[in-house]
């Protein structure tokens, strides 16, 4: 399915019209993690689909179990996030991702 069949029909209603517009699963949002000892975010481009791998490579969060909290690190977040829900947790507020309609 392409992007633009699945956008439809994840959002079958004129409210959510404007959704459709703002967020592309391709888009490269730059990750805005706060890195101890750095003023600046880490900038690195990722995509809705690279959120896992980029955040085991680059911020060493990877092998942890899925009730083990995590501390959001994105700028102006601060939340405690379950490593279960973690990649959700990035991709919906802070890449803008809105999941299906089940």
């Amino acid at each position: 399915m392409q992007e633009t069949e699945r956008t439809a029909n994840a959002y079958p209603d004129a409210a959510t019209a404007s959704a459709r517009i703002i967020h592309s699963c391709l888009s490269r949002v730059p990750c805005r993690w706060q890195i101890e000892g750095r003023s600046e975010p880490c900038g690195t481009l990722i995509t809705c689909a690279g959120v896992s791998a980029h955040f085991g490579d680059a911020h060493d969060i990877r092998n942890v179990g899925g009730n083990t909290l995590i501390h959001c690190m994105w700028e102006g977040c601060n939340k405690w996030i379950k490593r279960r829900n973690f990649v959700r947790h990035i991709r919906e507020p802070h890449l803008s991702h809105i999941r299906p309609r089940k």
